[in-house]
């Protein structure tokens, strides 16, 4: 990049008037091609100071300038030129809240949102990095943070939408709604530094779009799934449908966390497997940590048939209770196709289950049979009751008549009257709200 001859001077900001090198920022991983060249002639003014007047074209060739007050400030906005082209580098300019050269860019705030926040992992930091990655860094991440407006972020939510994934699917509403959270705690950390005066993502509606569809197993069809997994396996697989708990959190469960010895059998989830912030052959790296939110730490009853199952092979504390048949750990990535996929298309069920689907099939088993949604909430570890009742309150349908049967028992005393026939599901409801626990079991897992 030239720049015009002149005298050297020593400006204000400590550069020289006549420098015209980027910083170092302007260096981007985007691979973008610079897309509008500059020079920058300086000139001193009558009150001492030094303007920098930054030459370039427009894309139809018309020379135009924008005089600035500093070097930093004519540097950034050679680099906004470079990477945006004119016409958009002269919006960003103008959209720009702050007047000083010292505002980040997205991608460098990022980078110092990131490495100051508190009470995540690394796997999580490296999750959110990818996923800014994945979505809207390349489009923001090289405007400075007090440049970046509601309608910057409704295009980029525009493009994503429109966007698909390297499997060729859409981009998910849920991916979109992940990324906009993300977007909007790094702003508004932005906001806490001064760097802007608002969010500007607050109030932006998201894109709606379909939940990837649950599929639930009858107590049947789950017994014929079990029946065509590799016998090593089916304890876990039983355990899984039978608790309720995620994946990683049955599969980093220790002995040290079972309870089999009391009237009431219990697993105790204190810990899950959590992706980590390395890579490895085959994918990230694991850790074990606690679990996905402070509602995961939690108590599980055990059905009988599992705590059975569990007695017969009790290991050491220490030890993980599943493991795979030379003693290491279970790996997702291995277990789906070599022994969940081969089930599933044994079983020829006419549907196509993940094995997050048991967790669903076991809460639709728990509301079939009465439990109260906030029962399920707790054993489940939803952090809200809004959570359960919106993944699974549409299957709670008899949940009015249960209630209405509940208030006519407790009035039967003030108001006697004849009362119809109690119902099975209402003296379960009942029984869960005293012991705090319940457990509905398919007739797969019959007790020896």
């Amino acid at each position: 990049m030239s720049v015009a001859p002149e005298r050297k001077r020593v400006s204000r900001t400590g550069a020289r008037s006549g420098d015209t090198a980027a910083p170092k920022r302007a260096a981007s991983s985007t691979g973008q091609k610079p897309r509008t060249s500059s020079t920058v002639q300086t000139r001193d003014r009558s009150d001492g100071t030094v303007a920098h007047r930054v030459m370039y074209r427009l894309a139809d060739g018309t020379q135009t300038s924008r005089t600035l007050d500093s070097a930093a400030a004519a540097a950034t906005y050679q680099n906004l030129l470079a990477r945006l082209g004119a016409e958009e580098a002269q919006r960003v300019v103008e959209a720009q809240t702050s007047n000083t050269a010292a505002v980040p860019l997205l991608s460098e705030w990022l980078e110092h949102h990131l490495a100051h926040a508190t009470g995540i992992t690394d796997g999580t930091i490296a999750d959110y990095r990818r996923l800014a990655v994945r979505t809207w860094l390349p489009a923001l991440g090289h405007y400075p943070v007090d440049a970046i407006d509601r309608d910057a972020i409704a295009r980029w939510m525009r493009t994503q939408a429109a966007t698909t994934t390297r499997r060729g699917t859409p981009t998910s509403a849920k991916t979109i709604a992940n990324a906009h959270g993300l977007l909007s705690t790094v702003l508004a950390s932005a906001v806490v530094a001064h760097h802007r005066p608002d969010n500007p993502s607050k109030g932006l509606r998201l894109p709606r779009g379909h939940r990837l569809e649950m599929t639930f197993l009858s107590q049947d069809e789950f017994a014929t799934l079990l029946r065509c997994v590799d016998p090593y396996w089916q304890p876990l697989i039983a355990f899984l449908a039978g608790t309720g708990l995620r994946w990683g959190e049955a599969t980093a469960l220790r002995w040290a966390n079972v309870d089999l010895d009391s009237l009431q059998p219990t697993v105790r989830v204190a810990e899950a497997w959590k992706r980590g912030a390395g890579k490895k052959a085959g994918g990230q790296t694991r850790d074990l940590g606690v679990p996905k939110t402070a509602r995961s730490l939690r108590t599980v009853g055990l059905p009988v048939q599992i705590a059975d199952q569990l007695r017969a092979r009790r290991g050491r504390p220490a030890d993980l209770v599943f493991t795979g048949r030379l003693g290491g750990t279970v790996h997702h990535q291995n277990f789906h196709p070599r022994v969940w996929k081969v089930a599933v298309d044994r079983a020829s069920l006419g549907k196509r289950p993940r094995i997050h689907d048991l967790r669903h099939s076991h809460a639709s088993w728990l509301i079939a049979a009465g439990v109260p949604l906030p029962i399920i909430q707790r054993s489940l570890g939803h952090e809200s009751i809004q959570t359960t009742v919106d993944v699974y309150g549409h299957l709670a349908t008899d949940a009015h008549g249960i209630a209405a049967h509940a208030a006519t028992a407790a009035l039967a005393m003030a108001l006697p009257e004849e009362l119809p026939e109690t119902s099975d599901a209402v003296v379960l409801a009942s029984a869960a709200v005293v012991d705090g626990r319940a457990v509905a079991l398919a007739p797969g897992l019959v007790r020896d």
